[in-house]
């Protein structure tokens, strides 16, 4: 368990570890960050927990894998992937998390990071300004919901159409 009242779990260029099965819950800042390269770490099956970002990737941090974790973020982003090339990065099968007013994914710097399989919640979903990354494939993406918890498939053209439980149709569909 990491517990702290900035980032619960920081990381500056460290490579290869393993988190499985953890909590980090900031109370001012980020549950993980990962700065200055910090490359090919794994995170399975944790719980994070931050006020502004849940997950946080600055200046290079590449080739993670974020695996069946619980991302929520109470005020900015799930996942924020920001300034430098966070590229080749997965997140799979995890359950990201916003408010209202933010974003559960926001790629501002990164390319070829895929992201699949996960339930989305958040004001807004996706906002990516990175190249080539992949929300939806050809048979499988991620599950969007409101912020208020209600299925947004309900409201908008987002579809799953080979009944895999993942939207990969619609006119809608965040990351065409």
């Amino acid at each position: 368990t990491f517990i702290s009242p900035t980032d619960a779990l920081y990381m500056q260029a460290s490579s290869s570890n393993n988190f499985t099965s953890n909590t980090a819950s900031a109370s001012s800042r980020y549950g993980i960050a990962l700065y200055d390269s910090s490359n090919s770490n794994t995170f399975t099956s944790n719980t994070i927990t931050a006020p502004t970002d849940a997950i946080y990737l600055f200046s290079s941090s590449s080739s993670n894998n974020f695996t069946s974790n619980t991302a929520n973020a109470s005020a900015n982003y799930s996942i924020r992937l920001e300034s430098g090339a966070n590229n080749n990065n997965l997140f799979l099968n995890n359950s990201l998390r916003t408010g209202n007013a933010g974003t559960a994914v926001y790629v501002q710097s990164g390319s070829s990071n895929t992201l699949l399989q996960n339930n989305i919640s958040g004001g807004v979903w996706i906002d990516n300004s990175g190249s080539n990354n992949s929300f939806n494939n050809s048979t499988t993406g991620n599950i969007y919901y409101f912020a208020n918890g209600s299925g947004a498939w309900a409201a908008l053209d987002i579809r799953d159409e080979d009944w895999n439980n993942y939207a990969d149709a619609g006119a809608a569909r965040p990351g065409r």
